[in-house]
């Protein structure tokens, strides 16, 4: 079962969280318009740790499937995602896309976290 199925079924299990991509301006998300990846709302996204980030040893960049990056996760919300991949699923897809839109407002993520039930306490 997919993560939306899912969330549509028991919306008390799952967490939305949604936001910009920060440092669109550092990312090389301008590759995709030479290639044939789709940037659109509803695409899969993928969250890439970066240990060896000069400027943030926590930065975790948002990446295209192809691994075209388009940027990071704000920095007051890595360590939230960074939790919830530690405790379950993560899946999170383009919400909108804008490119008139200055840099910090040009895309918007949605991300769905679900809590791993299985090693959650039994009641």
């Amino acid at each position: 079962m997919n993560l939306e199925t899912r969330y549509q079924m028991n919306p008390i299990e799952t967490s939305i969280i949604s936001f910009y991509i920060a440092g669109v301006q550092h990312a090389n998300w301008l590759e995709w318009v030479h290639s044939d990846v789709k940037i659109e709302p509803g695409v899969e996204l993928l969250l890439v740790k970066e240990p060896l980030n000069k400027y943030d040893p926590n930065a975790i960049a948002i990446t295209t499937t192809d691994r075209i990056k388009l940027g990071y996760v704000p920095a007051k919300l890595t360590h939230i995602l960074r939790t919830a991949r530690e405790h379950g699923a993560v899946k999170c897809k383009l919400f909108s896309y804008n490119p008139n839109a200055h840099e910090a407002t040009m895309f918007k993520v949605e991300c769905f976290l679900i809590p791993d039930l299985k090693n959650e306490p039994t009641k």
